[in-house]
């Protein structure tokens, strides 16, 4: 009887473990499968995003000729008032892309064109919750080696800064060689105080209204070696090449943007 207990009792517990091995089979092989469907999700979302938004720009399926929006009307910080028509037939529409020279007012237009369902500068490359639903993914992704050194007139480490900021005949693969491009320039003095005050490395210390300190800034960063950031370039080189090229299709001035940008978008039927 004692024999017969102890190989009853080893028989229960050799079932326990082949039990407990196989419920965590299942529930190993359901995650994994879970974790390949994510991947192989993820892997088709990229292809057709990367199909649509890409390698043809002029394809009526992308996400501004999903999205209705009627003329919309955005006061940024500048008080500028940029009107964005999103109706009527987009059908072999040239593309329009916005390359954003920083303290130009960009973001107010990116933001404007976000919220009536275009996609410009940094809503291809990143998500801002604030913009809304159109700048709610990216689209774009830098290639690398990323810059065709040849194109930039100077040398330098590691990155110039964010993509939408770089001027896009700098990369190995232009983002905007299938469309027409605009950008806004400013005064260089009114810009270069507006770094100054600006939240993304402008001067952070005491005394920041202080002439002399604001002049011993400027001086600092407006250095040779300084001005090989995004934040810092100057504006000649978006708008030509090493060779004196135009690069941009419309220049828009800041001074007057309201009645610049309205005709802009005139035109392209915006």
């Amino acid at each position: 009887m004692p024999r017969r207990r102890l190989v009853h009792g080893q028989n229960l517990s050799c079932t326990r473990r082949c039990l407990s091995l196989a419920v965590r089979c299942i529930f190993t092989s359901a995650l994994l499968g879970v974790l390949l469907n994510l991947v192989i999700f993820s892997i088709l979302h990229s292809w057709a995003v990367h199909d649509i938004f890409i390698l043809d720009p002029s394809n009526d399926w992308n996400i501004s000729s999903l999205v209705a929006s009627p003329l919309l009307t955005f006061i940024g910080r500048t008080g500028i008032s940029m009107p964005i028509n999103r109706s009527g037939d987009s059908k072999n529409r040239i593309p329009l892309e916005f390359v954003h020279i920083t303290k130009t007012a960009g973001s107010a237009v990116e933001e404007a064109a976000a919220r009536s369902g275009v996609k410009w500068g940094v809503c291809h490359y990143k998500r801002v919750n604030k913009f809304g639903p159109s700048c709610m993914y990216k689209d774009w992704e830098v290639s690398r080696p990323a810059y065709n050194r040849s194109a930039i007139p100077f040398h330098f480490k590691g990155t110039l800064g964010e993509p939408w900021h770089t001027p896009p005949h700098w990369f190995r693969q232009n983002p905007y060689k299938n469309a027409k491009t605009f950008c806004i320039v400013r005064n260089p003095y009114d810009r270069i105080v507006s770094e100054y005050y600006s939240k993304f490395g402008g001067y952070k210390g005491n005394g920041r209204n202080n002439v002399t300190v604001m002049n011993g800034w400027i001086q600092k960063h407006l250095a040779p070696g300084m001005k090989r950031q995004v934040h810092r370039l100057p504006q000649h080189m978006y708008v030509y090449n090493m060779v004196g090229e135009k690069m941009i299709d419309h220049v828009l001035r800041f001074e007057r943007l309201e009645d610049g940008f309205a005709a802009l978008m005139n035109k392209y039927e915006l």
